[in-house]
């Protein structure tokens, strides 16, 4: 489950130990493996097939052979696992050749039929001490040189012959590691700091959300695996945070969300999360800088230990399906502070330009509820006088959100609730029982989309309803047809996350993508788009003409 299994551990030290006797001026990235190269496009194909994803079975075998330097997979075994090896010169900047990738392949025979094919498919070929370079290929679909050598049963082939003549030297340990024993597609043994160096240029879109950088570099030990199917798309990381960092702390604290919290989220949010950072917010070190400071002007008026740390948040459909709901709850350390504080939340200093105007306070079965109107920024406001420039879609769809919407918030027991959404909705639109046992709460179903997840140690776990949200909002616009409604299908599956935190102090970080729900998305570019683009536009203009003039 959340454990590292010992053939990981093998595993880690014989690739680690033989990486770092190599020659200095190539680092050790990855390495990474698959049952076979079968088995891999196998996978790809029934996920991009489900996916719909415009790639051909063809088309996946021939773009795995171009990752691997191979002009064809005949000769190649396919039974036998392939690996490769990712490796990277600091000394210089990166490129498509750096870091630079070696494919360890095994060979059905002597090595002759793959030998043939390189030379039909490459017009040049030049003997060196460790390799052969071919150049010169008759076609564009190939790598222009490819660095191939012969080890026993097994063939070495990259396009860097820097990064083969340093493989070739590790060649021994690298061919002879024990095989990784987890069932992914491809399991890769990673270098965490190198691999977060590497990753920064992909993560700078999350670094507002997640600090991925950070979260990489602060572990010891770390495997991916990546599992393909006809069903998902799951992404599993498990290692062992290094001494003294804040991941190190979560690890020896194993802060857990109360039970109960994983039995408030709907079955039909769009969004939800469950999360414990305890009261020093050790999670606080990899979390970008976004905030809803909508939902959170209390916290911003209170210590962190007037809380607990353990929070749920989650986006659901209001039960009339005309409008959305925004709901927090967090579990309260200080009542009595807390209480006090969510009578003033309009005094809260806010960067938003969003005015909180408190209204009477009203009772509903035995809770005093306070309710705040949300009045937003003008156009105008929000971007000066330029209101053509504040046009954007989240400008819009916040405006639909958020125009006829109040926050409302109350203490129920232990815990504080925060609901934006219509008019007395947290007593209208939450169950009264919110915390009641459910038959299969989040952390259950999220045990259940992905075994390398144990409902015993989540520490935080989420799911993201993406194409069924769209829909949603598309039916809350103004002027909005059926037969346009019809183009935006129902939804797949989702993505969900999940993190554990096992008693031997072991993570294990797993994100499950529904290939129904990339499906979902697809359709939904393609047949709506234009009614979107159409809708939005409607909206921007009239949003424009009730923009007042200065």
């Amino acid at each position: 489950m959340c454990t590292k299994s010992n053939s990981f551990t093998l595993a880690a030290f014989v690739c680690l130990t033989a990486v770092s006797v190599g020659r200095a001026e190539r680092l050790f990235v990855a390495m990474v493996e698959a049952d076979n190269y079968l088995s891999a496009i196998y996978g790809m194909s029934a996920f991009c097939r489900s996916a719909e994803l415009p790639i051909k079975p063809e088309s996946v075998e021939l773009r795995l052979a171009s990752m691997l330097a191979l002009p064809s997979f005949s000769g190649v075994s396919s039974r036998e696992p392939l690996r490769f090896v990712q490796t990277v010169d600091p000394a210089l900047p990166l490129s498509d050749d750096n870091p630079a990738l070696v494919a360890l392949i095994p060979l059905a025979d002597t090595g002759a039929t793959v030998q043939h094919f390189f030379n039909e498919a490459y017009g040049s070929s030049t003997p060196l001490e460790n390799y052969t370079l071919f150049e010169n290929p008759s076609s564009t679909n190939l790598a222009p040189r490819v660095a191939a050598a012969l080890s026993g049963k097994h063939l070495l082939a990259s396009r860097s012959p820097e990064a083969l003549d340093w493989t070739w030297a590790n060649r021994a340990s690298l061919i002879g590691a024990p095989s990784q024993s987890s069932s992914g597609t491809f399991r890769a043994l990673v270098n965490p700091q190198r691999m977060a160096d590497l990753s920064g240029k992909y993560t700078v879109f999350s670094e507002t959300i997640f600090n991925a950088d950070r979260f990489l570099k602060d572990f010891e030990t770390l495997m991916i695996e990546v599992a393909l199917d006809g069903q998902a798309l799951d992404i599993t990381l498990r290692g062992t945070p290094k001494p003294d960092t804040p991941l190190d702390k979560i690890a020896a604290l194993r802060l857990l969300p109360d039970r109960p919290l994983w039995n408030a989220i709907p079955e039909n949010a769009f969004y939800a999360s469950v999360t414990a950072s305890g009261p020093d917010r050790h999670w606080n070190a990899y979390r970008g800088s976004a905030e809803l400071p909508l939902l959170n002007p209390a916290r911003s008026m209170l210590p962190p230990q007037a809380f607990s740390g353990d929070r749920v948040l989650y986006l659901a459909p209001t039960k009339s399906r005309r409008g959305l709901c925004l709901v927090q709850i967090e579990t309260v350390k200080d009542r009595e502070a807390v209480k006090q504080t969510i009578k003033k939340l309009h005094t809260a200093p806010r960067e938003d330009g969003i005015v909180l105007r408190r209204g009477s306070p009203r009772q509903s079965a035995g809770l005093e509820i306070e309710t705040y109107s949300i009045a937003l920024p003008s156009v105008a406001q929000a971007n000066g006088t330029n209101a053509v420039s504040s046009a954007s879609m989240l400008n819009t769809i916040l405006s639909l959100f958020l125009k006829h919407a109040a926050l409302e918030t109350a203490l129920v027991k232990d815990n504080l609730i925060t609901v934006v959404g219509p008019p007395q909705a947290l007593s209208q639109e939450l169950p009264s029982d919110l915390f009641a046992s459910t038959p299969v709460p989040l952390h259950r179903k999220l045990q259940a989309q992905n075994t390398a997840m144990s409902a015993e140690e989540i520490a935080a776990g989420g799911v993201f309803r993406a194409s069924a949200l769209l829909r949603h909002i598309v039916t809350m616009m103004p002027d909005i047809k059926p037969d346009q409604a019809r183009r935006f299908p129902v939804g797949g599956d989702g993505a969900s996350l999940g993190i554990c935190i096992s008693p031997q102090r072991g993570l294990t970080v797993s994100a499950r993508f529904a290939a129904n729900e990339i499906a979902a998305l697809q359709r939904a570019n393609r047949d709506g788009r234009q009614i979107l683009q159409e809708l939005l536009f409607q909206m921007f203009a009239r949003q424009m003409l009730e923009t007042p003039q200065p």
